[in-house]
């Protein structure tokens, strides 16, 4: 990810045109008075002229400053937002923090974009301005030092203009990152469906245009600030130019002394400004740096079309040896010698006792736990030697609480994926789903808070989801435990007359009647 684009470029150079025009309008003040100490009419008028060309210069290079910093920083935020996704999506262990990766995303993003971004380009301005105007100063060989004369209340009046416009704005804003929210909490929680699913990129996508979409909503409200701020500078500018202008001519007339017009305007705070500047830029600059450096600490660096690439394998067995899982809290789950084998296209039922690592044991094997030692092969090859999604591409895994997005029934259960709608309703008829889902405008229902769903129609569409996948192995981490008897007798047998598929399921209930075999975990 690059952290300078096109945008900090063009910046810069307003940046560096901006306090160029500054010290020139200056400079423009004083052959002006040079011209009425001359009593030259023809001189002054030119230089009158040149000073308004001039300031509308310096005001346009003033308004491409501002909207392409403005570009720029909220591009930032989108690269360093980005690349958080990635990393997330990325991560063969999953995301274990998640609260971690919600606030980053919700609140260190905004702080560095405000604290360190807005600063770097603020302390560039501010190196601009001093350079320039000592070498101005040094040029003109003496200094006035009496301060402009400005109506300060039209600076006031401004913002009061727009504030109606600028409250609208934030509000969109705010309903907009509403709905990031909603959206991101929808990515966080459903992880492990997602990068278990075929649709990671498309779930990837929707994520990235929320996030783009309140982007758009902040450089709205923000272009509207960048032209109330060059509106505020046009006071200034004009207020100089009108008294500049309407004081010449006093002066041309016997009226005022040249000194009173010299007056007016000076370049003196254009030493002091730069210096505070610079320093309150590089204080934020320190203070936002290391959450900046903490963002990008693991920002995955693959290319998009990574996610894209073929990862299909043939599935041919599974054997799993001495193998033992180091928990968080210093224990250990140590599995029987031998686990399995697991031939493929076969049905196998996984009992044990609470604690045995039977949902571990799954959780190893589709690469979302790592902190293990043995033997784990697939085809006869190590475990580690597969693609985190070459697995995801060849298990389908089910939890026993799958999760649901804040969707339509249907993308929850096809996961934005083609499916054949055919096989789709057969499997509703199947699981006992076709009293809550009889047509395709039942499906088009979002799921939502308050929902009417019950557990037992929630595991099914999670089950169906997997089905549709068409995954050459299952994963079921008691995903029957709340359905009925008789639907999970029936879902099983459907399971079980798979020919194709090859079923690992955990379970606590299930006698293990029509499985091809029952692996025992216990203990030891």
């Amino acid at each position: 990810m690059h952290l300078k684009n096109r945008y900090y470029y063009i910046t810069l150079v307003s940046l560096f045109l901006v306090s160029s025009m500054n010290i020139l309008f200056s400079l423009m003040i004083k052959f002006l008075v040079d011209s009425l100490m001359n009593q030259s009419i023809s001189d002054f008028i030119l230089y009158l002229i040149l000073l308004v060309f001039s300031m509308i210069i310096l005001l346009f290079f003033e308004f491409v400053q501002q909207f392409f910093s403005k570009k720029f920083i909220n591009q930032m935020g989108e690269e360093v937002h980005k690349g958080i996704v990635d990393s997330l999506i990325l991560d063969n262990g999953g995301a274990q923090d998640k609260m971690g990766y919600l606030s980053s995303i919700s609140n260190d993003i905004e702080t560095v974009k405000e604290l360190y971004f807005e600063n770097q380009l603020t302390v560039a301005q501010g190196i601009f301005s001093l350079i320039l105007s000592i070498f101005a100063i040094f040029s003109l060989d003496f200094l006035t030092a009496i301060f402009v004369l400005i109506f300060s209340f039209l600076p006031i009046v401004i913002p009061y203009i727009f504030s109606k416009k600028l409250t609208s704005l934030q509000n969109n804003i705010s309903e907009t990152k509403a709905e990031y929210t909603g959206t991101l909490t929808d990515f966080l929680e459903g992880l492990t469906i997602i990068k278990n699913s075929k649709s990671v990129t498309k779930f990837r996508e929707i994520l990235l245009e929320r996030y783009t979409q309140v982007s758009r909503r902040i450089e709205a409200r923000n272009s509207l600030s960048a032209f109330g701020n060059t509106l505020i500078g046009l006071t200034f500018y004009a207020t100089t130019v009108f008294i500049l202008g309407i004081g010449g001519w006093q002066v041309l007339n016997g009226a005022v002394t040249v000194g009173s017009i010299v007056a007016i305007y000076s370049i003196s705070s254009e030493l002091v400004s730069p210096i505070n500047q610079i320093a309150a830029g590089i204080g934020d600059m320190n203070s936002s740096k290391d959450i900046l450096h903490g963002l990008m600490r693991n920002v995955a660096l693959k290319q998009d079309e990574e996610l894209l690439k073929d990862k299909d394998i043939k599935f041919f067995g599974l054997t799993i040896k001495n193998l033992i899982f180091k928990v968080n809290d210093g224990t250990n789950i140590t599995y029987p010698e031998n686990v399995g084998p697991i031939e493929h296209h076969k049905k196998y039922l996984i009992k044990g006792k609470n604690g045995s690592g039977k949902s571990t044991l799954l959780e190893i094997v589709i690469k979302n736990k790592e902190s293990y030692s043995g033997l784990i092969e697939i085809n006869g090859k190590p475990l580690e030697t597969y693609g985190f999604y070459q697995i995801q591409h060849l298990i389908a895994y089910v939890p026993q609480k799958p999760y649901l997005f804040h969707d339509t029934y249907f993308n929850n259960i096809t996961l934005y994926q083609t499916v054949n709608e055919e096989y789709l309703w057969s499997l509703i008829d199947i699981f006992g789903l076709r009293d809550r889902f009889p047509d395709r405008e039942s499906l088009e229902e979002s799921y939502g808070k308050g929902s009417d769903l019950s557990g037992g129609q929630v595991q099914k569409i999670g089950i169906i989801r997997a089905l549709l996948q068409e995954k050459q192995v299952l994963f079921l981490d008691e995903s029957f435990s709340a359905i009925d008897r008789q639907s999970s007798q029936s879902i099983q047998e459907y399971l079980l007359s798979m020919n194709e598929l090859t079923l690992l399921h955990v379970s606590h209930q299930d006698s293990g009647l029509g499985y091809d075999g029952i692996i025992k975990l216990d203990n030891k």
